[in-house]
């Protein structure tokens, strides 16, 4: 018997409805290599994002320094012909204001263009799209066409929150990386922002659109994504970013997870994992399982988990009227 302490769950948000979620450790469909031919939206709004041709396809993959959780590989590949992306044809939603989250790794930054993630359709009009790229080694907020670039090198090789926070009039655009040890912010002008087209793309673009140069495709790991129209209060954007920190992070901000599973009521001697494994069940560990999860924050218990064990049933026996004898043959 194996029970799991559950992720931490994704907050209610008052300030902007939930455009576009993807996740790495829901909604992914993969063959029996693990590339990804589809991620599926997590907000309710059935936007999947989706690669048919196997050359394109990133890789499910799950890296320790995510506490072991699920990210989509990336392999950074720019020739037009191998490199990995995915493509959503729905409209996002996101005409105006927009705030947005993704939990990130940049394995090299060498290319000049590397791109997260892209909500329009690149080539088209000049500000008709938003995206994050990582530009010669630098953080940008891109309208294709019109940038704005923050003054920073992207540390590679670590698990980072990149949060992007567009005010209504589209005139600014607040920009914050997040990593398990601090945060950094930015705030840059945005000129000539229109609305994006229905689609987007993760981690590249088609390399076949028009003036896309190649696929700009991202190298590294991408874990998760959210996408809310609105611009989001500073309450809400820390709860999200809180969310994403207490997932992946083994000491985020709001100090890591302690875990203490409890049966009936009292503590578990030495189960203090994410997760309780019974071996040899018996009778007598059936009852009512519970886990508390701890932080700097506070306190949480789960749910009830009940365990029965149901005893092995008697051997039964014949009644003495139903035995008959029957002579042997030969």
């Amino acid at each position: 018997v194996t029970a799991t302490a559950t992720s931490p769950a994704l907050p209610a948000i008052s300030s902007g409805p939930l455009q576009l979620w993807l996740k790495a450790d829901a909604g992914i469909i993969t063959n029996s290599f693990g590339q990804v031919s589809q991620w599926q939206d997590q907000s309710g709004m059935a936007n999947h994002a989706s690669q048919a041709n196997t050359n394109n396809q990133p890789l499910l993959v799950h890296p320790p320094g995510i506490l072991g959780r699920a990210a989509l590989r990336f392999n950074g590949i720019q020739d037009n012909v191998h490199g990995d992306f995915l493509h959503g044809t729905g409209d996002v939603g996101v005409s105006n204001a927009m705030t947005t989250f993704a939990l990130y790794n940049a394995f090299a930054t060498v290319n000049s263009v590397n791109l997260l993630w892209l909500v329009g359709v690149p080539g088209t009009t000049y500000g008709a799209c938003r995206a994050d790229s990582i530009w010669n080694t630098e953080l940008v907020f891109s309208l294709w066409g019109r940038d704005s670039t923050a003054p920073w090198v992207v540390p590679t090789n670590t698990y980072r929150i990149w949060t992007d926070r567009v005010n209504t009039n589209l005139s600014t655009v607040q920009i914050f990386d997040t990593s398990a040890s601090g945060v950094t912010n930015f705030s840059e002008a945005l000129t000539g922002a229109l609305t994006p087209a229905a689609g987007y793309y993760v981690g590249g673009v088609d390399p076949s659109v028009q003036f896309a140069g190649s696929s700009r495709c991202f190298d590294g790991d991408i874990v998760e994504f959210i996408c809310y129209c609105g611009y989001l209060t500073d309450a809400d954007r820390l709860a999200v970013t809180s969310y994403l920190e207490q997932k992946y992070y083994q000491n985020g901000s709001s100090g890591s997870l302690a875990y203490q599973w409890q049966f009936d009521g009292t503590n578990i001697v030495n189960a203090t994992n994410a997760s309780l494994t019974l071996t040899n069940v018996q009778t007598t560990n059936a009852g009512v399982y519970t886990v508390t999860v701890s932080n700097l924050i506070g306190v949480t218990t789960s749910s009830n988990a009940v365990l029965t064990v149901n005893p092995p049933p008697p051997c039964a026996s014949v009644p003495a009227g139903l035995i008959s004898w029957w002579p042997a043959e030969g």
